[in-house]
C-alpha cells in the first residue's frame, strides 16, 4: 500500500467551500447552526496512528474529534447528531475513501492533497460539497 495519505497529517484551514449549505440541509442541520457553520472557518487536524486516523475539527462554536481505522472495519460514529455507520479505506492514489449510512442515506468522503492543499468531497444522495483547506 502507498503511503500518500500520510501528506494529510497536520492542520488545514478553510480556504473555500461549495455547496456546504446545500449538505447541511441534507444532513437535516438547523437553520441557525447552518448559517453559523457556513461563516466560520474550520480548522482541521489530522493524526495517523498506524492503521487508524484522527480527524481534530475545531470551530468557534466547537471542537470534534473522531478516530476511524483505516483498514475497511465498521465503525459507529455521531456525525451532526446523528448516527453514521461506515468503513474507511486507503485507496492505492492516496486518497482515504468514507463510506457508510445516515439515518437520512449514504454520505461518502474523499479526501486527498492535491497541489499542496486538502480537497475534501462530501456527497450524500445528489448533493456534492466540496471544501478546500489550505495548510497552517
Amino acid at each position: 500500500m502507498s503511503d500518500q495519505h500520510l501528506a494529510l497529517a497536520g492542520t488545514w484551514l478553510t480556504e473555500s467551500a461549495e455547496n456546504l449549505e446545500e449538505l447541511l440541509i441534507a444532513l437535516k442541520v438547523s437553520f441557525i447552526v447552518r448559517k453559523a457553520a457556513t461563516k466560520a472557518s474550520p480548522k482541521q487536524t489530522i493524526s495517523f496512528d498506524g492503521m487508524s486516523m484522527t480527524i481534530e475539527t475545531v470551530t468557534p462554536i466547537k471542537t470534534t474529534k473522531h478516530t476511524n481505522p483505516l483498514d475497511g472495519t465498521e465503525f459507529t460514529d455521531t456525525l451532526m447528531g446523528n448516527n453514521f455507520t461506515g468503513r474507511t479505506v486507503i485507496k492505492e492514489n492516496g486518497v482515504i475513501f468514507t463510506e457508510g449510512e445516515m439515518p437520512m442515506g449514504k454520505l461518502t468522503t474523499h479526501r486527498q492533497v492535491v497541489d499542496g492543499k486538502m480537497v475534501l468531497i462530501t456527497e450524500m444522495g445528489d448533493v456534492k460539497c466540496t471544501r478546500v483547506f489550505k495548510r497552517v
